[in-house]
């Protein structure tokens, strides 16, 4: 098997691209003016969609997890209740006329305490969802076809991608070091999280992945997960790969317990596939490593090959919205044991809309949005799909989509202010909810 028998003679570099253009703005990621969005929200109901006609279906080999994975409802509620302020975006369901707010919280009314669940799913760059989900659905664009073509299995070589299309992005293996709450590995020392108030080094604006487990809501931004790739973090029981591609735009969640024997820790191996983070998780010698790739979601290479990895759910937004939200949050710290300016972005050039890839990709994606533009991915039983913030913010900059997804009621609500799109389900002890976007009293 090439991949895990490759020798590894590669020059240490900062980042997982060979190439870095400083940056100490906000750069890609900076925020619209905000005066300039819209405060009232837009309400898309069950099989409303505005697009065209199906186009013509594609056979596909996807395959998602057994079921479309909806963690942490709960009909009484029992955790702390996160009231907005006056005039901030929220929901009202139609059954009971009861307010709920962007975590999926009733605040107000007869529901009041209730919690939906979150559904697992991911924010990531379009050219990297259209290329791995040959037959993918686009939200409100029927008419479109993603079909770039099935990633092909290389049988001689023993992996589930072409093995010479895993390729070096620059660093060796750990070369970009992976964080680790236990330190494990030779790791400087163990991560640490502190309190938001002492987080005077993440931006108001800059975007953070977010978890909430367990009662604990714990953060992670761009800023620094741009240098690590992945931290391996642990809340109560939960131990999780906390797993971030800046070049694919793609924060996921994998747990640790994947139903082995063992807890899966991933670590950076340096390499790419389709320009997309490619993890390895350690075994006795690198031969006996397992190379997993991130947005496909399975062993590419390794003993483990063709496997498929569970995800949990995470919500990308700004630092100013999950601090909103979770008043008690911790986030991760800057004093990570390495020396590395997180105050400089050092992929900015390839964050742009319209960049390219850094290395060849294929098959080749379809040119409905702009190359980085980002989607937010639902992997159901059966059925991916892509619901692009482009075509979301052009239907309203607060917008809550009642939808389902492989006979699961979901919805999905877009705050375009704070470039967060979230989804939950929409039953609750057996009744379903339908959503309308409301101002908080």
């Amino acid at each position: 098997m090439r991949v895990a028998t490759a020798t590894w003679l590669i020059i240490i570099t900062l980042g997982c691209s060979s190439t870095t253009v400083e940056s100490n703005g906000a750069g890609p990621e900076a925020s619209r003016d905000p005066d300039s969005f819209d405060d009232d929200p837009v309400t898309i109901m069950p099989d409303s969609g505005d697009g065209g006609e199906p186009g013509e279906p594609v056979d596909s080999a996807f395959q998602g997890p057994d079921d479309l994975i909806v963690m942490g409802a709960d009909a009484a509620g029992d955790g702390d209740l996160w009231v907005p302020e006056a005039g901030d975006f929220v929901l009202r369901d139609m059954e009971t006329g009861s307010l709920w707010n962007l975590r999926g919280q009733a605040f107000e009314g007869e529901m009041s305490g209730a919690q939906l669940g979150q559904v697992a799913a991911y924010t990531v760059f379009w050219f990297s969802w259209s290329t791995a989900h040959h037959g993918g659905e686009v939200w409100n664009r029927p008419e479109i076809v993603n079909d770039p073509g099935e990633i092909a299995a290389d049988e001689e070589g023993g992996c589930e991608v072409p093995c010479d299309e895993i390729r070096s992005g620059g660093p060796p293996p750990d070369g970009i070091p992976t964080l680790d709450h236990a330190g494990r590995w030779e790791r400087p020392k163990e991560a640490l999280m502190v309190s938001a108030e002492e987080a005077t080094y993440v931006r108001d604006d800059g975007l953070v992945l977010g978890v909430f487990i367990d009662g604990e809501a714990r953060a992670y931004p761009h800023a620094i997960l741009n240098w690590h790739e992945n931290h391996i973090d642990q809340i109560g029981e939960a131990e999780y790969n906390m797993t971030y591609c800046p070049l694919t735009g793609s924060g996921i969640v994998i747990p640790a317990d994947q139903g082995g024997e063992d807890p899966m820790y991933m670590y950076v191996s340096g390499r790419l596939f389709n320009d997309n983070l490619t993890m390895f998780e350690r075994g006795p010698s690198q031969q006996d490593a397992t190379f997993w790739n991130q947005v496909l979601l399975k062993g590419i290479a390794g003993p483990r090959a063709g496997e498929k990895l569970d995800i949990w759910p995470v919500t990308e937004t700004t630092w100013a919205r999950w601090k909103e939200m979770h008043p008690g949050t911790l986030v991760e710290s800057d004093d990570t044991g390495y020396s590395r300016d997180y105050g400089r972005n050092p992929y900015t050039s390839n964050q742009q809309p319209t960049a390219g890839t850094l290395r060849p990709v294929a098959p080749q994606w379809r040119d409905t949005y702009d190359n980085k533009s980002k989607v937010l991915a639902i992997d159901g039983p059966q059925t991916s799909r892509a619901y692009a913030f482009d075509e979301m913010e052009a239907a309203g900059d607060r917008l809550v989509i009642n939808d389902s997804l492989d006979d699961t009621d979901i919805v999905v609500i877009y705050d375009a202010a704070h470039r967060m799109a979230v989804p939950f389900g929409r039953s609750l002890d057996g009744q379903t909810f339908t959503f309308e976007g409301a101002v908080a009293p």
